[in-house]
């Protein structure tokens, strides 16, 4: 998506807006010029921004009994700092496992993102009214290392996590 033919393919086929979920590699700086996708790159991030920057933010949350969101954003030129387009709390049944819980994220993320590109294209929603994260509030969340998946694996397999209420 990055390389020289891909920029080139965007410009040819005269693309208003590129949405990523969960590209392996940094998206170009190229990408963000607006003079190549005049109405931005959007991504959809599992985790609530600006606190949970990052990696694994879903796995993270658990483990610190916070809720857990998706978060629709442009993206700019460092990770998950962009513009917030919007962001959704999802709450879960009270015998959710971890793969009820992450499947229902994925799934949200989803129909999230399907409505934010739609007011887009509908020009319902203009690029200029996204709302720029709070710094203060920041947090970059690692990968998060095997122990600690297994720990949050299992708290959410107990029905250990605080917000699974419904």
């Amino acid at each position: 998506h990055n390389s020289e033919e891909s920029i080139e393919l965007y410009k040819k086929l005269d693309l208003k807006c590129l949405f990523d979920a969960g590209t392996p590699r940094k998206i170009s700086g190229k990408l963000l010029d607006v003079n190549i996708i005049p109405e931005g790159v959007i991504n959809i991030h599992p985790g609530k921004l600006p606190e949970y920057r990052g990696c694994s933010c879903v796995e993270w949350a658990i483990i610190n009994d916070a809720p857990i969101y998706n978060t629709v954003h442009y993206m700019d030129h460092e990770y998950d700092t962009g513009p917030i387009i919007k962001a959704e709390k999802y709450k879960f049944k009270s015998n959710s496992n971890y793969i009820d819980i992450r499947s229902k994220v994925y799934l949200e993320g989803c129909k999230l993102s399907s409505q934010v590109l739609r007011s887009i294209q509908n020009r319902i929603f203009i690029k200029d009214s996204a709302v720029n994260q709070n710094s203060n509030k920041a947090k970059f969340w690692e990968p998060i290392p095997k122990d600690i998946e297994d720990y949050c694996i299992k708290k959410a397999n107990n029905h250990q996590y605080k917000f699974q209420i419904l």
